[in-house]
């Protein structure tokens, strides 16, 4: 869990950081899907090789998936498949996509402080999503 602490000279900057936190998330996972895309592509491929050969063989041929190493909590994979990677990518992309959600009604629950002059904000970044706002009038 990450927690930030951050501070705006007035709410136009907390606006502007959201936007551009909702902006590149967005641009995260344009390119996740995009990879995504390409790597369904290839395990399609590797899906009909599979079936073609097996069929000429006369026995099941499954590829094989990368070795998979617990190290204290974190797993490590070596050599992964296309699949794990497609699972890799998906996890990656619907934690941004909730993300991005989250962050899109937050900016807008949050529009009618667009009339607050001469304030601070400080705001509590939670895993990379305010969580707390605290407006300080000058």
């Amino acid at each position: 869990m990450s927690i930030e602490l951050l501070m705006f000279k007035n709410i136009d900057e907390l606006f502007k950081y959201i936007d551009d936190e909702i902006n590149r998330v967005r641009s995260l996972l344009s390119e996740y899907f995009r990879r995504l895309d390409e790597l369904r592509i290839k395990v399609e491929r590797i899906k009909k090789l599979e079936k073609s050969i097996s069929s000429i063989a006369g026995s099941t041929i499954k590829s094989s998936e990368g070795k998979e190493i617990d190290l204290m909590g974190i797993k490590v994979v070596i050599d992964p498949s296309y699949e794990q990677e497609v699972n890799f990518i998906e996890e990656a992309a619907k934690s941004l996509q909730d993300r991005l959600t989250v962050l899109q009604k937050i900016r807008k629950a949050i529009e009618p402080l667009s009339t607050i002059e001469d304030a601070d904000i400080e705001v509590l970044i939670m895993n990379g999503v305010p969580v707390r706002i605290h407006i300080r009038i000058r």
